[in-house]
């Protein structure tokens, strides 16, 4: 069953294929892939992982030992969120994660953003909660996270902000959207009382959630919730944060 399954032989065998194309680039994977084939040591024998990744590693100058830790060893997948701000031409792009199964806890990608369906940048996305700043001679109106499908993801959410870098370092934001199970509000300052968030439906009647505090990041658990809008409110707040559970 585990040999012919189609999730994760099959469909995720391809992605993985897929993912390292993307990572590698197109010259250095089919060389990396060529070398392999025409191995003479490997040819007519069998083979190991680490026949494959020793070709990829030659021919790119890459160590893939984390690609393949999260991607072949690991399980799941991330879900991005990406706010962009600032003012033109200096903008910076905030990228945060969370993964789908416990096995991994971040994926370390090359992520691309297109903006404004004209200019695509690739930020290499090593850390969670990652601040990089780029420069683009014009004001952002519409980004798409991943727009060639390179990555295995869930639906990316995006945030465009209208104020200043700085600023929107401190904004709250929620994500992943939409949420199943939990949702995670961070860029929370230390000193907010947790207490005090309110979360309403589209109706305006408040409902009831358990919040669990951790760091300057807030928990939900919307896991009870019906499929909806909601939003999440507190006093310090500018304005509600929009959920949208699945």
């Amino acid at each position: 069953g585990r040999l012919f399954s189609s999730r994760l032989t099959y469909d995720k065998g391809g992605l993985l294929l897929h993912m390292l194309r993307w990572k590698l680039g197109d010259a250095d994977f089919f060389l990396a892939l060529r070398n392999y084939l025409n191995d003479p040591q490997l040819e007519f024998g069998y083979v190991t992982n680490a026949d494959l990744i020793g070709h990829l590693e030659a021919v790119s100058g890459l160590d893939l030992t984390e690609f393949f830790n999260d991607w072949f060893y690991g399980e799941g997948y991330p879900t991005y969120t990406v706010l962009v701000s600032g003012t033109q031409p200096n903008y910076a792009v905030n990228i945060k994660q969370v993964t789908s199964h416990s096995s991994v806890d971040f994926f370390e990608m090359p992520l691309e953003i297109e903006i404004n369906a004209d200019t695509s940048y690739v930020f290499e996305n090593t850390v969670n909660d990652q601040w990089i700043s780029f420069t683009y001679d014009g004001p952002i109106n519409y980004i798409k996270v991943d727009p060639n499908k390179w990555i295995l993801m869930g639906k990316a959410s995006f945030i465009l902000g209208n104020e200043e870098v700085e600023m929107a370092k401190i904004t709250p934001l929620l994500f992943p959207q939409p949420a199943n199970e939990n949702v995670t509000i961070t860029n929370v300052s230390s000193g907010i009382d947790e207490g005090l968030i309110n979360v309403f439906d589209i109706s305006g009647s408040k409902v009831s959630l358990f919040v669990n505090r951790r760091g300057n990041d807030i928990s939900l658990d919307v896991s009870k919730l019906s499929s909806g809008i909601y939003f999440v409110s507190h006093p310090e707040w500018k304005q509600p944060l929009r959920l949208i559970k699945h």
